[in-house]
């Protein structure tokens, strides 16, 4: 016998900020659990990242849209975005190029 609906439960999420090359952590958020706290959560961390010189973002495919990429590169950061292949939706409006995704 099938249960009946109940309320959503506020869930949350961890986001963290890793340095790759020596493996540091260097910054965590914890945000309500959202279509968008993982877009925004590395939004936040990327705007405390000193400006100056560039540096490279990777983000998995939640984060392949053209407004998240399109603030990464007005900040400096070049963006690593896993591409979200599975809607016909995102397929259209993807913004990344091939050399966003690609290893140098």
């Amino acid at each position: 016998m099938n249960e009946p609906r109940s309320e959503a439960k506020l869930g949350y999420s961890a986001h963290v900020l890793m340095e790759i090359r020596n493996g540091l952590l260097v910054q965590t958020f914890s945000t309500e659990a959202n279509g968008r706290a993982g877009r925004d959560a590395a939004m936040l961390m990327a705007e405390a990242i000193p400006s100056g010189k560039r540096v490279t973002s990777g983000a998995d495919k939640n984060n392949d849209t053209q407004e998240f990429v399109r603030e990464l590169r007005g900040m400096n950061i070049t963006p690593r975005v896993a591409q979200n292949e599975g809607w016909v939706r995102m397929q259209k409006t993807r913004s990344l190029l091939s050399s966003t995704t690609r290893a140098d």
